[in-house]
């Protein structure tokens, strides 16, 4: 999945403007998500990837690059690459 498709499918999930998520976007002060929307990015993630996320490597996710980067990562675990 590349950024562009990543960030798109995160724009519709949550309504947001694309142009909005650039990959250095902060999640909470840029884009204001709150507790929930932060849920729910873990829920698609966890969907994406196929399996439940690590939740110690969450604590780490501040920008939407993070995010991806992320996401990234367990998909290729979850594919075996």
């Amino acid at each position: 999945m590349t950024y562009e498709e990543f960030a798109t499918a995160v724009a519709e999930y949550f309504e947001i403007q694309r142009e909005m998520l650039s990959p250095y976007a902060r999640l909470v002060e840029d884009l204001y998500f709150d507790s929930i929307m932060l849920f729910e990015l873990v829920l698609m993630l966890e969907d994406l990837a196929g399996h439940e996320l690590d939740l110690v490597a969450l604590e780490t996710i501040s920008t939407v690059n993070d995010v991806y980067l992320l996401a990234e990562q367990f998909i290729a675990s979850s594919s075996g690459l």
